[in-house]
């Protein structure tokens, strides 16, 4: 039993939270952080823009992110940006059924799709559309999340 008060502190601690799970979620969705896997030097972010076809603006806001949420490495003095080998193990392919990455998508995507419509449901008790689930991917999220999961658990060859 934690017998310390909430105070202003924890919510910091839980946004900062919460903030670097919606940045690992576009990480996700984007595959940008196979492609920084897939570099043996440490790279710039030019070059993972090149190479990812993904908007230098946007990435280097992500890249600040994933910085101060100790995902990626950063060398201010040479600009450059690495992904260490035991980060890569738990947010990439490379950690096989150890890759919690796809996990970071389901928030983000559960409060798009719900929380919209919950001070409806809490003022009429009636059920949530399953609609903006469809619309934002939910089937393909909860796939992704059980293969992530089963594949290699469950299935030697598949």
């Amino acid at each position: 039993v934690n017998n310390m008060p909430f105070n202003s502190s924890d919510v910091v601690k839980m946004l900062n939270s919460a903030s670097l799970a919606a940045a690992l979620a576009v990480a996700y969705k984007t595959n940008v952080l196979e492609v920084c896997k897939e570099c043996q030097e440490p790279f710039t972010v030019d070059h993972i823009a090149t190479l990812s076809g993904l908007d230098l603006r946007y990435l280097k806001e992500l890249f600040s992110i994933l910085v101060l949420g100790s995902v990626l490495e950063y060398d201010g003095d040479k600009q450059l940006y690495w992904l260490d080998d035991s980060t890569a193990q738990v947010l990439t392919s490379q950690g096989g059924t150890d890759n919690m990455l796809v996990y970071c998508a389901e928030i983000p995507l559960l409060t798009a799709a719900a929380l919209p419509q919950l001070p409806t449901c809490f003022q009429t008790g009636a059920g949530l559309d399953y609609q903006p689930y469809i619309d934002l991917g939910f089937a393909s999220l909860m796939a992704d999340m059980s293969a992530a999961k089963h594949r290699r658990v469950l299935v030697c060859d598949f």
